[in-house]
């Protein structure tokens, strides 16, 4: 079943010092390919990563998209 995950939990699962379980869950989800996005969260996401992340932000791009 796809699971949409929203901003929040990407910023916990991003963050160094985030939530150990949301990481969890969400690496687990990826894994299982069941995580979808809308494009508002898409934008959110790009727009806040540092250059430095560009390897998260070409993942992000391969994400599942609803419309």
């Amino acid at each position: 079943m796809p699971t949409l995950v929203d901003t929040s939990a990407w910023i916990e699962f991003f963050h160094p010092k985030g939530a150990a379980r949301v990481k969890q869950i969400l690496a687990s989800a990826l894994h299982d390919g069941i995580v979808v996005t809308v494009a508002p969260v898409l934008t959110e996401l790009l727009v806040g990563l540092e250059p430095s992340r560009a390897g998260d932000a070409r993942a992000i791009e391969r994400l599942r998209a609803l419309e």
